[in-house]
């Protein structure tokens, strides 16, 4: 059997040492704390280091332990010993982390579901976006592109948010990790309002409705250009 002993340790700055580190939780008065993992430190009983590995959001898929959508790394014990798993976070903005500890089995087990739910939604959005395509193509009507627009946005934040992008379509490109789901986000968001626009034009509305409408697309596209 396998017996972990684990601490999580959050805070902004450098400390002293781990016994200053590991009080700031309940000097705090944090009782649950949710993270993402950036590196991490597996030391045995009697202290020193086993293994140490660097993960996260902000490193190209091949830099990581494991070249899984999810910050991830392999833990290598020995039946019967304890251990101390330090992790060490960091984020630039809210900090959401289930985490999990898992045999090998079960990890591909869960992995290999995920990205087949991933890989299935994708689909889907992309065949919205592509039917919005040639229904504007061949109607000429404006209000299947701004659809196809909403639909691709929505889609790449999708892929950006869980992970596939990083894994697929910008593996190398950290920069995308960081900025594509703002971006996209802002032009879903535009789309949207260009898109209920359309489809409400013919009810009657007060003579502000449009320009404000209007203005709000402008300045959440601007955002995104910016």
């Amino acid at each position: 059997t396998h017996e972990l002993r684990s601490r999580l340790i959050i805070g902004t700055g450098k400390y002293a040492g781990y016994d200053l580190m590991a009080e700031c939780p309940e000097l705090s008065g944090t009782d649950c704390i949710t993270v993402a993992v950036r590196r991490e430190r597996l030391l045995d009983a009697q202290g020193r280091l086993v293994q140490q590995a660097a993960t996260g959001s902000y490193r190209a898929i091949h830099e990581r332990p494991l070249h899984v959508r999810t910050p991830a790394f392999q833990m290598q014990m020995q039946p019967g010993e304890r251990y101390t798993l330090w992790l060490r976070v960091q984020s630039s903005g809210p900090m959401v982390l289930p985490l999990h500890i898992s045999k090998v089995n079960g990890f591909l087990a869960a992995t290999l579901a995920e990205q087949t739910l991933q890989g299935l939604l994708a689909g889907i959005a992309l065949t919205l976006v592509l039917y919005s395509l040639i229904q504007w193509l061949s109607l000429r009507d404006t209000l299947y592109l701004k659809y196809a627009m909403l639909a691709g946005a929505s889609a790449m934040f999708s892929v950006a948010q869980f992970g596939v992008g990083a894994q697929f379509l910008w593996p190398d490109t950290p920069w995308f990790e960081l900025h594509v789901a703002g971006l996209a986000a802002l032009i879903a968001s535009g789309s949207t309002i260009l898109f209920v626009m359309h489809v409400l034009r013919d009810l009657p509305h007060s003579r502000w409705y449009a320009p404000a409408m209007n203005a709000g697309a402008a300045l959440l596209f601007g955002l995104a250009v910016a």
